[in-house]
């Protein structure tokens, strides 16, 4: 388990009484233009620039102000889970590992830490490694469970599974190009993998409740980013294992 550093002083206030409206527009990342070429997401009716997710997110965060003011922010307290049981190298995302022995300690860790924070909610992916810690957290913190298919990692599709040396380099390299636009065969585009996991921040921001996540690596990425009022960016490593980092926004 590790704590780093908060991100406390990014976001200091949140407009509306209950942050319902107004909050969501300043959460908008700065735009980024990076490459001239386009991709689109019919299921969510948008075409962005690669490299510049903020036109998906001014759809989905924008928002009337509100003229009321709430002077305590919201507190998030954003959690990566445990190592899982699998051996190094091997692309996964939605296979659902169970964690690794001997990582008790850890899980005891976020739960405690989940309880010292107070948090009101424990929002969590379906997926066992988060769970098995979310339980106990929210058991810990006597805070409600909620599980969310919002906070999955990405779906890798016909890479599950595979050591990242045996895969198609060339698919690497196109997937490192176009991190938003590019989907593994099968899999989920980084378009997607935005989508959603800003949908879940606007819906956590609507509550205004202070609460932890517990997710994966490429859902904390972005939820870290956006949070802080900035740029997501996809091929950034993740946190570490463990991994918790405290938020106010």
């Amino acid at each position: 388990m590790r704590m780093l550093a908060s991100d406390g002083n990014a976001r200091k206030r949140l407009v509306g009484k209950s942050r319902r409206r107004g909050v969501l527009a300043r959460c908008m990342p700065v735009e980024t233009r990076k490459q001239a070429n386009y991709c689109s997401d019919a299921r969510y009716g948008t075409c962005v620039r690669r490299g510049e997710p903020s036109m998906l997110f001014s759809r989905h965060w924008a928002s009337s102000a509100d003229t009321d003011v709430n002077d305590r922010p919201m507190e998030l307290l954003l959690i990566r889970h445990p190592v899982p049981d699998i051996e190094k190298g091997v692309c996964y995302g939605r296979m659902d590992l169970p964690l690794r022995a001997g990582t008790e300690p850890d899980v005891a860790g976020i739960a405690q830490a989940v309880r010292q924070h107070r948090s009101a909610v424990v929002w969590s992916s379906p997926a066992k490694r988060c769970l098995v810690p979310a339980r106990m957290a929210a058991t810990e913190a006597q805070a409600q469970l909620r599980v969310d298919d919002r906070l999955q990692e990405l779906n890798f599709g016909q890479w599950e599974g595979v050591r990242w040396a045996d895969i198609d380099r060339s698919l690497l390299d196109r997937w490192a190009d176009e991190p938003v636009g590019f989907a593994p065969p099968t899999g989920e585009s980084g378009l997607s993998l935005l989508a959603r996991v800003s949908d879940l921040l606007k819906t956590l921001t609507v509550e205004g409740l202070d609460c932890a996540v517990i997710t994966h690596g490429g859902p904390l990425k972005i939820l870290r980013a956006l949070a802080s009022g900035a740029t997501p960016d996809l091929m950034i490593s993740p946190p570490p294992f463990g991994a918790m980092i405290k938020i106010n926004c």
